[in-house]
């Protein structure tokens, strides 16, 4: 285990399949409270829609995993409160150097590049974010733009899992105690495109596909669009695009 400044225990590895996969096994062990996990290299990394998540090594790879408790409210906005934890993080480090977005629910664009992703999974005792930053290097073999956070400043990777873990926990107790609703025009101040047209998939083969006027989310999270006839649609689900 590295030391940093972060208050959670943080447990690196040189090289994982996947942390999600490593935290879970800790827990199997044993393992209790709240800790991270995290990697210099991971091999079998995963995203929204059963997609791999091309990690170079150096870049950020990590997941917090927390015990999940009975009764909270508005769960399925955890995802976006996630988008928000980091893109404070990342907008503070980046500053003025370029535009930092929250691509809905939760990928992190600067300049309409990606350098951000997540996959939360759950059971029902723990949640584990797993959270994905370029920080070193862009990943090779995408079909959409990226970038890295080391073409705007320079920063350590476990000094960046410590920003990001503390961050992600302290919105998460917020979270956990109030819900979405009072950090919805927060996130909608940061979304991608706000007022543009972008478009959303509604299944993973993008063959129902809506397009409008971005106009943020509502106070569960869900985005709002506008249609070409006026007509303004909320969407649970899908994927967002230009």
């Amino acid at each position: 285990m590295h030391q940093t400044n972060c208050a959670t225990p943080i447990v690196d590895h040189e090289e994982l399949d996947s942390t999600n996969s490593q935290a879970k096994r800790l827990v199997e062990g044993g393992r209790g409270g709240r800790f991270v996990v995290s990697a210099a290299r991971q091999t079998a990394g995963r995203g929204r829609f059963r997609r791999a998540w091309h990690a170079p090594a150096n870049n950020v790879a990590m997941t917090i995993a927390v015990p999940r408790e009975a009764g909270w409210r508005d769960f399925q906005t955890l995802s976006l409160m996630t988008g928000l934890a980091i893109h404070d993080v990342l907008s503070g480090l980046i500053g003025e150097r370029a535009a930092v977005r929250i691509k809905w629910p939760n990928d992190i664009v600067v300049d309409d590049a990606k350098i951000s992703g997540t996959l939360i999974e759950s059971d029902a005792q723990r949640i584990y974010a797993g959270i994905g930053i370029n920080l070193a290097a862009e990943p090779e073999g995408v079909i959409y733009p990226t970038t890295s956070l080391a073409r705007f400043c320079a920063v350590g990777r476990l000094a960046l899992i410590g920003m990001v873990a503390d961050s992600w926990l302290a919105r998460f107790d917020r979270w956990t105690r109030d819900g979405f609703a009072p950090i919805a025009a927060a996130y909608t101040e940061r979304i991608w495109r706000r007022t543009s047209t972008i478009g959303i998939a509604l299944d993973e083969a993008r063959t129902q596909r809506v397009e409008g006027v971005c106009l943020g989310v509502d106070p569960a999270g869900l985005l709002r669009i506008e249609l070409p006839d006026g007509e303004v649609r909320v969407f649970s689900a899908g994927d967002v695009g230009a």
